[in-house]
Formats: structure tokens, C-alpha cells, sequence
């Protein structure tokens, strides 16, 4: 797994082979061949095998304050090697459907569903609205920092967090009746 890491690190996706891989280990190809069908999926495990406990969900009782703690450490996580290999893995995954669809269900899926599941716990304590769309707020969430990581234009830090988390939990929150604030019935006036 570090062998990958490292020529993935040197060379990119497009740099790594098999037998780069075997080479640097100093074993046969045919033995990478026995444990991965190819590349893409040698790349996902040493990954996944580098990164998987990086990034937690906490459970604090609110979900607002949930994102508010996970949310920095996934910008530290896209700040390091994590983040080097994650950009170089969505860019070659555009030309290699295979690797497209292992980033999206070994690597998205799980981190999109612990996001859905503090969602709902939100959701259940009555705090976020209960019509809100799980995946169109974890995009409204997450996507920014994405598109910071591929593009590099701006900062991935806690103040692109703190803006995205005030913007998109003041809109998805439970609000009290708006009675007071305008009327309840403008058209009374």
C-alpha cells in the first residue's frame, strides 16, 4: 500500500502501473495480480488503507455543531497527502470508469452517508426542517471545498467552513412561526 502512495505521490495516476508497483515491492506482478484486478483498484485500497480514519463524524447533539467540528477536518485532510492523492484520483477517475465508481462507492458513499445520518439525527430532534434534501445539502456542504481542492483558486480553512455552515444551516433550520416578525396574514392589513 505505501508503494502505491509513494509512486502515486511521484509519478500521478497515470504514472502508476502494476509493475511499478511490483518493482517497488520487489515482488512479481503476478502476485499484485492475485490480490487486484488492476490498477484502479490497488490505488483505491492503498487509499482508502491512508486515509479511511481521517475524518469523523461526531455525535454532539446538534447537528449544526456536528458539521461545525467535522467540517475542519476535512479541510486538514484535503490540506495533506490525503488531499494530494484525493485530487489526483478525481482527476484521472474523469478517463477511468472504473476508478470514477470505486471513488464514488468506496470513498463518497460513506462519507456522504455519515453526513445523511447526522442529517437525520437533526432532522429526528426537531432542529432542521424535516422536508430538506439530505444530498442536495451535503452538496451545498462539501462542494466548495471540492471545487477548492481541483482548482486551487481559494484557501481550503475554518473560514470557508464557518461561512458554508452559517449559510446553509440558516436556511435548513426550524424556524418558529413568522406571526410576529410580518403578520401572519398580510392580507388582513
Amino acid at each position: 500500500m505505501q508503494a502505491t502512495i509513494d509512486l502515486l505521490l511521484d509519478r500521478g495516476y497515470r504514472g502508476l502501473s502494476i509493475e511499478a508497483i511490483a518493482e517497488r515491492v520487489g515482488v512479481s506482478k503476478v502476485t499484485i495480480y492475485r490480490w487486484w484486478p488492476h490498477k484502479a483498484a490497488v490505488a483505491m485500497d492503498a487509499f482508502l488503507a491512508f486515509n479511511e480514519p481521517k475524518v469523523r463524524f461526531p455525535d454532539t447533539g446538534s447537528a449544526r455543531e456536528d458539521f461545525r467540528r467535522q467540517m475542519p477536518s476535512h479541510g486538514r485532510f484535503f490540506a495533506g497527502p490525503g488531499g494530494q492523492l484525493l485530487r489526483v484520483l478525481i482527476a484521472e477517475a474523469q478517463h477511468d470508469r472504473q476508478l470514477a465508481e470505486d471513488v464514488r462507492t468506496r470513498f463518497m458513499a460513506k462519507r456522504r452517508a455519515d453526513g445523511r445520518q447526522a442529517l437525520q439525527r437533526g432532522i429526528d430532534r426537531g432542529e432542521l426542517r424535516h422536508d430538506l434534501e439530505p444530498e442536495v445539502v451535503i452538496d451545498a456542504l462539501y462542494a466548495p471545498a471540492y471545487l477548492r481542492l481541483l482548482i486551487g483558486h481559494e484557501p481550503i480553512d475554518e473560514a470557508l467552513y464557518d461561512a458554508l455552515i452559517g449559510y446553509v444551516f440558516d436556511g435548513i433550520a426550524v424556524r418558529p412561526p413568522d406571526g410576529a416578525q410580518h403578520g401572519a396574514d398580510d392580507s388582513a392589513v
